[in-house]
């Protein structure tokens, strides 16, 4: 204790891909912590709660009496374990398990042998691990196997006495004895006051171990970042490991090879040199990543060209300068081919030249062109981005980002629907429904991102613009010939004309986003905040200046929150509210307060953030506001009190969403969802 676990890993042989089933996060995971890869542990302090034991008798080991306990979930399904747990008498230590789990409807069959490796300290030497299960339709079966050896390890002399435990309820008489006698000490908590085979109450004990992990935790070194990535903290790899032969291999493996393993081990050596030889001859090494996200489709280069050839314009490309860290990248101009009503068909081209921060040099800059050519309205946009940033937090530095935009670009009049949305092309090419609406402006902004700390994040912008309506410039779709597209404006109720007109725009933004709460994760001798545990505060002031037609004074607060809650219970929701400070309200529609509204059949990939019915305008409103985005997901409820299901890692959710605005009456939303269909698919109603 306290996390200071340190595996090093000699040689590692593997037939075909594992498709992710690895069970490293079983291995190195202890069933004596609260959770194990996530499923609830049968000896966590919530275990009565979760689970059903039953003693089915003991068996005499090497002199020590091990009891058998079958372990039965109250409700089967996943993140749950099933199966046989033998505990060492008196000792309290596992001697072995045999236990089962569902992870996204994948079956993991547990079985550990723990052994003495000094006086009453058992520890895990062997594993095996038979995975099954199938992903659309597709079947398999993995099997693996771990031997640990070679154990270091040094024992607490604080808590390394051997006590005798008292059950508060069996032996309540000699506990309450036992428990004033201790409570006359004048630190009763303390530790390091208990003698050799001195009796203590089950409950006093884990009153006195908490105190003393308490401590533990105080005055433990602080590494302030939220997480520690899993193989640094843990494992450390031989770098041999992966080179040596099967031969090797299979000289130190404690179960001996399978015909199958040395067939498909013999074909992996002569593999990996044929592919290790086609590696060293191949120049260009790139791979071209391209998906649809919430704000348009993306493409993502993850390695690069030696050279520059003319596909790259439309298929993007990264061209690295190894000595000065500096590279050049050309943007995918074919995911930024899009449709609108305003453009009709438009596509973008860019390029991003900048510097990789590395350790010695944690400052980065870049520099991003764009022009866009809108093919209906024969215009040519521009704008570009200069990005400057320090990653570094040592000797005290606090990050911090800085951009600056400008350019001559259209935007959409609310934040919640992009001027990019792949899904708005498809609906209005498919089924002639425009929703998205268009403004055109010449701009000039820059803002300052400051992070002092995990905690906080400050930043502040500022923004000249110069914005003109547009209106549509194509009538054009796949189908519907004849219908006519809705205007180019977007349909607030009792909305005046003037709020479409042309403005000059100067404001000032100020944002906070504060995490105050969290809980110390400690690994490999330090101790870090884990913050995800608390809600996120944000808060936004706006500000419209006289200088410019529009004049306002805007304050918005949110607060977020993912709670989890027993074996599997999750509820999230972002709660929103804020005004327009005094009597200068905004008189432009770019100005006023727009709502996360969708009108596709498709919900957002996060639950909690969208309304599912609401039109992107409706509710647009330049008065006080205050809404309610929430999801509470369920382990078990209708479908999912079958055990079946639930192993397939499906989960239902109820939605619950609610807008109120000064100006109109008030808008809600009750939903019902079934989660993780296929693991992939929500279907909402």
């Amino acid at each position: 204790r306290p996390g200071q676990y340190r595996d090093t890993v000699i040689s590692m042989r593997s037939s075909g891909s594992d498709n992710n089933t690895s069970p490293n996060q079983f291995v190195y995971s202890s069933f004596y912590d609260a959770k194990v890869a996530g499923s609830v542990s049968p000896l966590a302090p919530n275990a009565f709660q979760i689970y059903k034991f039953e003693y089915l008798g003991y068996k005499e080991e090497n002199g020590a009496i091990i009891n058998k306990i079958k372990v039965t979930p109250r409700g089967r399904g996943d993140q749950v374990f099933e199966g046989t747990l033998y505990i060492t008498d008196q000792i309290w230590s596992i001697h072995s398990l045999d236990l089962t789990t569902s992870i996204w409807g994948i079956q993991f069959g547990i079985k550990q042998i723990f052994s003495p490796i000094q006086e009453s300290v058992w520890m895990p030497i062997d594993q095996i691990y038979d995975v099954n299960g199938n992903v659309f339709g597709f079947g398999f079966t993995y099997k693996y196997l771990a031997h640990l050896s070679e154990y270091k390890v040094k024992l607490n002399p604080d808590i390394n006495i051997p006590l005798v435990i008292l059950d508060d309820k069996k032996n309540k008489e000699e506990a309450e004895i036992a428990n004033k006698k201790i409570n006359s000490k004048p630190n009763p908590l303390d530790v390091s006051g208990l003698n050799a085979g001195q009796e203590l109450s089950a409950k006093q004990l884990r009153k006195m171990m908490k105190e003393y992990k308490k401590k533990e935790v105080e005055a433990m070194p602080d590494r302030d970042t939220a997480t520690i990535k899993f193989n640094e903290s843990k494992q450390v790899i031989d770098t041999l490991a992966a080179k040596r032969d099967s031969m090797y291999w299979n000289e130190i493996r404690p179960v001996v090879l399978t015909a199958h393993e040395i067939k498909g081990y013999s074909r992996f050596d002569s593999l990996a040199k044929v592919e290790k030889k086609k590696e060293e001859n191949k120049k260009d090494s790139s791979t071209l990543n391209i998906g649809i996200g919430e704000n348009g489709t993306y493409a993502e280069v993850v390695k690069t060209y030696s050279g520059f050839k003319l596909a790259h314009l439309l298929t993007g490309g990264q061209y690295n300068f190894d000595s000065t860290h500096t590279y050049l990248k050309i943007l995918p101009t074919i995911t930024s081919i899009n449709f609108n009503t305003v453009d009709g068909y438009h596509a973008r081209i860019g390029v991003e030249i900048g510097n990789t921060a590395y350790k010695a040099h944690p400052f980065e800059w870049k520099i991003k062109p764009e022009l866009l050519y809108a093919f209906a309205r024969q215009a040519i946009n521009y704008r570009a981005t200069l990005t400057l940033q320090n990653l570094s937090t040592k000797n005290n530095h606090t990050p911090w980002t800085m951009n600056i935009k400008g350019g001559h670009y259209r935007d959409a009049f609310g934040p919640y629907l992009s001027s990019e949305s792949t899904l708005n092309s498809i609906y209005t090419l498919l089924f002639k429904k425009n929703y998205l609406k268009l403004f055109d402006q010449s701009f000039l902004s820059t803002s300052f991102q400051l992070v002092p700390s995990k905690a906080l994040t400050l930043s502040t912008s500022i923004e000249f613009s110069d914005r003109s309506p547009l209106a549509n410039h194509t009538n054009y779709s796949y189908f519907n010939k004849k219908r006519i597209y809705t205007s180019n404006t977007p349909e607030v109720p009792e909305l005046p004309l003037s709020a479409l007109s042309p403005s000059t725009a100067f404001t000032t933004e100020f944002k906070a986003k504060w995490i105050p709460f969290f809980r110390y994760r400690v690994e490999n001798g330090y101790k870090s905040k884990d913050r995800t545990v608390s809600p996120e505060f944000n808060m936004t002031y706006k500000k419209g200046w006289s200088m410019a037609d529009s004049k306002f004074n805007l304050l918005k607060m949110d607060v977020k929150h993912h709670i989890r809650i027993g074996a599997g219970d999750d509820f999230d929701y972002t709660l929103s509210g804020g005004t327009f400070l005094g009597n200068e309200k905004p008189s432009y529609v770019q100005d006023y307060v727009h709502f996360p509204g969708n009108r596709y059949i498709f919900s957002p990939l996060k639950a909690s953030n969208n309304f599912r019915l609401l039109d992107y305008y409706s509710y647009s409103t330049n008065k006080s506001f205050v809404s309610l985005l929430g999801n509470y997901q369920f382990r078990r409820l209708l479908f999912t009190t079958s055990p079946w299901v639930r192993k397939k890692g499906i989960r239902e959710n109820i939605i619950v969403n609610g807008l109120s605005t000064s100006d109109r009456p008030i808008y809600g939303e009750l939903g019902y969802s079934i989660n993780y269909l296929f693991r992939v698919f929500r279907i909402e109603a």
